[in-house]
């Protein structure tokens, strides 16, 4: 009996990758570590998100002219940096002249009690440790990882702060964490939600991040399974692995989630974290065409 073909958002994500079809919105000026513009995503009632209004991206450190021209080139005014003291100081953003930069620090772990101050390879030991006593795999530890990003009162009022800056900022906000793909990730998931875009293009736009510097991406898990297997295990490497790749998986369960509990991820950004229906239509008049 032949299988039934599903026509769901994921299955056509799928799709279109295997199609070639991966790079339609992908942010090509300059180069930017995993950087793109949300421009050109399509909204459920047949909109377009303007160009030159949002980017989202990997860390900003030791940019080189040509990067330095793009953002300016793009009229970027606001710079918002997800990233913990620790990442901040280890790799800090190069400063432009014009740009506004604002720090929204979000932790990446679900352990709670873990501080913002601690190293990242300790919050990777002690993570490491979680997945042996409560997740099955690295997959599973992600996606309780949005979860937790999500809906943690901790880090909803630190999303809610990013998400008001994005909409009341002028000209065009550019925000990054280390990879550009969890919390820079989840932030653009928030942001296209409350614009009304598919869930096909929020999807898509994320799964970008595992086309984005492939052979760099190959070499990083390389040196992880030699660095890994000398340190913590095989179980320590899954997790860096999974902190490297951007898998549908953990962008659809945080999506199911949402619904679930709000229905939509416009009435999560209003239920949840407090930002008004009026704003949020504000927010769509302006920057939808």
């Amino acid at each position: 009996m032949r299988k039934k073909q599903l026509n769901t958002p994921v299955s056509r994500v799928v799709d279109s990758i295997g199609k070639g079809y991966y790079q339609i919105y992908n942010y090509k000026k300059g180069g930017l570590a995993n950087g793109r513009d949300l421009g050109g995503l399509k909204t459920v009632d047949s909109r377009i998100v303007k160009h030159g209004k949002f980017i989202r991206s990997g860390k900003l450190c030791k940019l080189n002219k040509r990067e330095i021209k793009s953002l300016l080139d793009a009229n970027v005014k606001t710079i918002i940096d997800l990233r913990v003291e620790n990442e901040k100081q280890s790799q800090p953003d190069t400063i432009i002249k014009g740009i506004k930069y604002i720090s929204i620090p979000i932790l990446c772990a679900t352990t709670t009690g873990i501080t913002r101050e601690k190293s990242m390879y300790r919050v990777i030991k002690e993570e490491s440790g979680l997945l042996k006593k409560v997740y099955n795999t690295a997959d599973d530890y992600f996606m309780s990882l949005y979860e937790f990003i999500l809906f943690s009162p901790e880090t909803q009022r630190q999303l809610k702060k990013c998400l008001e800056i994005i909409m009341n900022e002028q000209g065009c906000v550019l925000w990054h964490c280390a990879a550009g793909k969890d919390r820079a990730g989840l932030v653009a998931m928030l942001v296209e939600g409350m614009l009304g875009v598919t869930e096909f293009d929020i999807i898509n736009d994320y799964l970008l991040s595992q086309q984005s510097q492939k052979f760099k991406k190959f070499m990083q898990k390389a040196a992880l399974s030699i660095f890994t297997l000398f340190t913590f295990g095989f179980k320590l490497r899954n997790i860096l692995f999974a902190m490297i790749d951007a898998k549908v998986e953990y962008i659809t369960s945080a999506i199911n989630v949402i619904n679930k509990k709000h229905g939509s991820i416009e009435n999560y950004c209003i239920e949840a974290l407090g930002i008004s229906k009026q704003k949020i239509e504000e927010f769509k008049k302006k920057n939808l065409q």
